[in-house]
């Protein structure tokens, strides 16, 4: 009798242990199918707010081609910063090169980086393209200043195609600005083409 009686106490205990842990599963599953929905829909928020940012930009390099001009600055702006990042005792020494304080390193790839990301998300980029203007100027002007003589001999090297990143990169920006003629040239004939139509 007493046997039995624990038995079927046994019984109930492990009936309600098993209905206890049924409820928690069921609603540790709920839980995590809502938090998977959630995560989906964010996801799917993300690739949409993602897809109008690409149209965005396409339909800008499509009706206006000197955004192609305007996100290539801003490349060369973002890359310059990184690599002074990475390659800090580079930057170093052309703060050095150019008679500046080595501190000014540090101005130089905050400048850097604020107008890449102006100049790519498309904010204040008269500001950016002034401040950029004068940068360049200053820069030029304290190169001239720090060895002009060497640089005005050496003219001639602006002419030949020597094997260095530099000229690769200066023949690249006049590949840019050939297909960017081109492409505007395009645009504006078929522009002419609708407009006799």
């Amino acid at each position: 009798m007493m046997f039995e009686q624990t038995s079927e106490r046994l019984k109930k205990v492990s009936s309600e242990r098993l209905d206890s842990a049924k409820k928690t599963a069921r609603k540790n599953i709920d839980t995590a199918k809502k938090t998977a929905m959630k995560s989906l829909e964010l996801a799917q928020k993300n690739i949409e707010r993602t897809k109008q940012e690409i149209n965005k930009v396409h339909h800008r390099i499509k009706t206006y081609p000197e955004y192609v001009l305007q996100y290539g600055l801003s490349f060369v702006f973002l890359s310059a910063a990184i690599y002074r990042i990475f390659n800090f005792s580079s930057g170093i020494n052309e703060m050095h090169n150019l008679l500046m304080p080595f501190f000014m390193v540090y101005v130089v790839i905050f400048f850097e980086l604020i107008v890449a990301v102006f100049l790519l998300f498309d904010k204040l980029v008269k500001i950016a393209l002034i401040l950029v203007s004068v940068f360049l100027s200053i820069s030029l002007l304290f190169s001239l200043v720090a060895n002009g003589t060497y640089i005005i001999r050496s003219l001639g090297e602006l002419f030949v195609f020597d094997l260095n990143p530099t000229d690769f990169a200066l023949h690249l920006c006049f590949l840019i600005v050939s297909l960017y003629l081109i492409f505007v040239m395009n645009l504006n004939s078929k522009k002419s083409m609708e407009n006799y139509k």
